[in-house]
């Protein structure tokens, strides 16, 4: 169960690099959002998963979006391609 965590943990670190490269997210910000989501990979991929935490885990990620997207709005540099 760990290693699926990590490498779930390990595929999100380039895309998280870039949210700090390009100031969309502070490095704080970023830990805690690594925090959050290694919790809820963890509550996952538990023996009794309930319909509950995957809707949890959905409303954490699209709230996230939607800041992102917000920040994204107001940045002044475009990102690169």
């Amino acid at each position: 169960m760990a290693e699926d965590v990590q490498f779930v943990m390990d595929s999100m670190v380039p895309a998280l690099r870039d949210f700090v490269k390009y100031g969309l997210f502070k490095e704080y910000e970023v830990k805690s959002l690594i925090n959050k989501r290694r919790e809820f990979e963890y509550l996952l991929r538990r023996m009794s998963v309930r319909k509950s935490d995957y809707l949890l885990y959905l409303t954490y990620e699209f709230n996230l979006n939607k800041l992102f997207t917000l920040r994204l709005s107001h940045l002044q540099t475009p990102l690169p391609p």
